[in-house]
């Protein structure tokens, strides 16, 4: 009864210095409010900036027609010549594309004019992005009639209608090529222009590792010295450091867990399976992270987290996987704990069970150094 009574003292004094660690529950609440924004900017499968398109006759082709709304599929905005202009230079779009009167002949014999004449202004940034789905689009269009000149040219005449049907065998709704999408296991998966589960992963890798390495301080001997003198350092350990990390690692874990069912039930299949899988081995890896830290760096939420959390935006594959441009990044990316979450999926090869017990790992090895450190923690140290 005495040790239960020791055990409630211990948790209730952790539960206390918790509530007052604020960079630790300001980087936890911010997990929730991002996911939520977004869930709100990105939840559509064409979350990106829009273009517009506009005809330059007022009477286009039935082949201009189809073509622009090949484009509307991709996102493109159907306008008027005038407002198409207005708008790109108002910055409404980010490019704007206006089709022709000739066409579709400027597609397989280029006219003067061009087969489609691009509108950009000053705040155009993203117009090599829409050039490249008009080209892909354009190469659709004009690929049967490019392949029965190509025919006639090498003395084939005659077989522009079979390759039309050859053609329309090979693509539908305009794509000239398709793709078949698998998972990590093999198995077939759906095809997605959604940024979203990106983001989410992004969000939970870093914003847990800042909670912990903001309020790793807390653990420190170096930074309590006083009770470490009137408690001791092995007992400063288990009755104060070790019921506030567990903790800690409780309520990023119930915080975590319950912002992901909650975009859940309201956005059934936002949450990629990886993200259930991977955050129940991730958490304990970032708190024997913390523990390590505590142990070894006093300041590091205050010294190391912005170095950190900097290189982790940028070598995480959040947003942009930089290591496809620069290939020698690759190695200094697992180094950062942000980056951990997705080690399964960049190593589809080694077993399951693997991450698990490497966070067990982690996490007995952080607390061991922490533990020693309290151990050796000297009294004249620490009143000096």
């Amino acid at each position: 009864m005495k040790q239960l009574r020791c055990v409630y003292i211990c948790f209730v004094t952790a539960l206390r210095r918790l509530r007052s660690s604020k960079g630790f529950w300001i980087s936890l609440l911010l997990i929730p409010v991002l996911m939520a924004v977004s869930l709100l900017l990105f939840s559509t499968p064409e979350s990106s900036p829009a273009a517009g398109i506009a005809f330059d006759s007022d009477s286009p082709s039935k082949e201009a027609l189809s073509f622009a709304s090949l484009l509307e599929e991709d996102g493109f905005v159907l306008m008027e010549k005038e407002d198409l202009r207005e708008a790109v230079a108002g910055g409404e779009v980010d490019c704007g594309f206006l089709i022709p009167a000739s066409f579709p002949e400027g597609g397989s014999s280029p006219a003067e004019e061009g087969s489609v004449r691009l509108f950009v202004s000053q705040r155009t940034s993203l117009d090599a992005f829409f050039r490249e789905k008009i080209a892909a689009r354009l190469l659709s269009l004009s690929a049967p009639s490019l392949a029965a000149g190509i025919a006639e040219y090498y003395g084939f005449p005659g077989r522009e209608d079979e390759l039309r049907e050859r053609f329309s065998d090979r693509y539908q709704n305009g794509e000239l090529f398709s793709f078949t999408f698998e998972s990590i296991e093999g198995e077939p998966a759906e095809e997605s222009g959604n940024m979203l589960p990106g983001l989410l992963s992004g969000i939970l890798s870093l914003f847990c590792f800042s909670a912990f390495l903001l309020s790793a301080g807390s653990l420190s001997p170096g930074k309590n010295r006083a009770l470490v003198t009137a408690m001791g350092g092995n007992s400063y350990f288990w009755k104060l450091a070790f019921p506030l990390g567990i903790l800690r690692l409780c309520f990023t874990f119930l915080i975590a867990e319950v912002s992901l069912f909650l975009i859940d039930a309201f956005f059934p299949g936002a949450v990629p399976l990886y993200i259930w899988a991977s955050l129940p081995w991730y958490l304990p890896a970032l708190a024997g992270m913390e523990a390590f830290f505590a142990a070894v760096f006093p300041s590091s939420g205050v010294s190391l987290l912005p170095v950190l959390f900097a290189a982790s935006l940028i070598l995480c594959p959040i947003f942009l996987d930089i290591t496809v441009f620069l290939p020698l990044l690759e190695p200094l990316r697992w180094i950062l704990p942000p980056c951990w979450l997705y080690l399964p999926s960049e190593t589809p090869g080694l077993p399951a069970w693997l991450w698990p017990l490497l966070s067990l790992l982690c996490l007995a090895a952080g607390y061991s150094a922490l533990l020693l450190r309290c151990k050796f923690s000297r009294p004249w140290k620490a009143i000096r």
